[in-house]
């Protein structure tokens, strides 16, 4: 799995893997295992404006699982709007 921060690679940490606790109820399975896998990120690491983070996923078991995608996100300026909590 590989993420993409405006076209530009972006490193993550990702966590050992761990067994779900009670995976029947959630994925109908015996036995499941999960991760996760980011990165956090201080205010100044992105600037004001429009962004996108992507990831790739390959060489999964099923590659109907293969692929990627895709969202956009925006960032306001402080002080604006989407920060006064109105």
């Amino acid at each position: 799995m590989s993420f993409q921060l405006d076209g530009q690679p972006l490193e993550t940490t990702r966590t050992p893997i761990q067994p779900f606790l009670q995976p029947n109820p959630v994925f109908g399975f015996e036995r499941a295992w999960y991760f996760q896998q980011g990165r956090i990120m201080s205010p100044d690491d992105l600037s004001v404006g429009r962004h996108e983070l992507s990831f790739t996923l390959a060489n999964t078991p099923d590659p109907r699982e293969s692929g990627t995608d895709r969202i956009t996100f925006f960032i306001d300026p402080a002080g604006g709007d989407a920060c006064t909590g109105d």
